[in-house]
């Protein structure tokens, strides 16, 4: 999977990954929502936005990382994980359909959480943050000691909510089991995802998390 990457916006290769995500699964609605970019540096679906009529909701605390995005909808909210400002209730103020495509969740923090309170939307792909420097086999709910939450809490939320893992960038990609049935992918579901964990992770500059695949001269991306 992670050798269909490539990036234009996004950090990891997501922008490929999700190309043929999309052509695989035959996705058509076109719509998708993402929160936790630094603007359009490492968004992974503004190039869906942009270059292909995606319809994208874009949700950020800090203004400033919206001021650059030229389409879609942008909406200047902190997401928490209940009451007016929780991720169903900000959503359904928009035309998002309850199966949109596409969730991009990088917040750095309490990611895990988000994902856990959406009840009442149910996107097609997720793609979420994820803590490569724990343990695949350990399992940590983000709580502040620690940013993000780990590999074996979030596939554990996932397989809860009827995902099941089909690529590791630097974030975790998850497909609803239901579109993986039938299709070239759905061997995925029966995977152990922990096959799929990449321990390259690195500090570059002691201040920002790569990989040691993206920084080496033949990276792919």
């Amino acid at each position: 999977m992670i050798e269909n990457g490539y990036s234009v916006y996004s950090q990891f290769g997501e922008d490929g990954i999700l190309q043929y995500l999309i052509n695989c699964l035959n996705l058509t609605n076109k719509q998708c929502c993402e929160f936790g970019m630094s603007g359009l540096i490492f968004s992974n679906t503004y190039n869906l936005v942009e270059n292909y009529n995606w319809m994208g909701v874009y949700i950020e605390q800090d203004i400033l990382r919206l001021e650059n995005i030229k389409n879609g909808i942008c909406i200047n909210k902190k997401i928490e994980m209940s009451g007016i400002n929780s991720l169903d209730n900000i959503l359904k103020e928009t035309p998002l359909d309850k199966n949109f495509d596409i969730l991009s969740i990088d917040v750095d923090g309490i990611d895990y959480h988000i994902w856990n309170s959406l009840q009442n939307y149910f996107p097609n792909i997720i793609i979420i943050e994820v803590n490569p420097f724990i343990d695949p086999d350990e399992e940590y709910i983000n709580n502040g000691s620690k940013f993000s939450s780990s590999f074996k809490s979030l596939t554990m939320l996932a397989k809860i909510k009827g995902y099941s893992l089909v690529c590791m960038t630097g974030n975790l990609i998850f497909v609803k089991n239901e579109l993986l049935i039938d299709s070239e992918l759905e061997s995925y579901i029966s995977n152990n995802p922990k096959k799929l964990f990449l321990n390259d992770a690195v500090m570059v500059n002691k201040k920002q998390l790569s990989f040691s695949r993206y920084i080496k001269k033949d990276k792919i991306i």
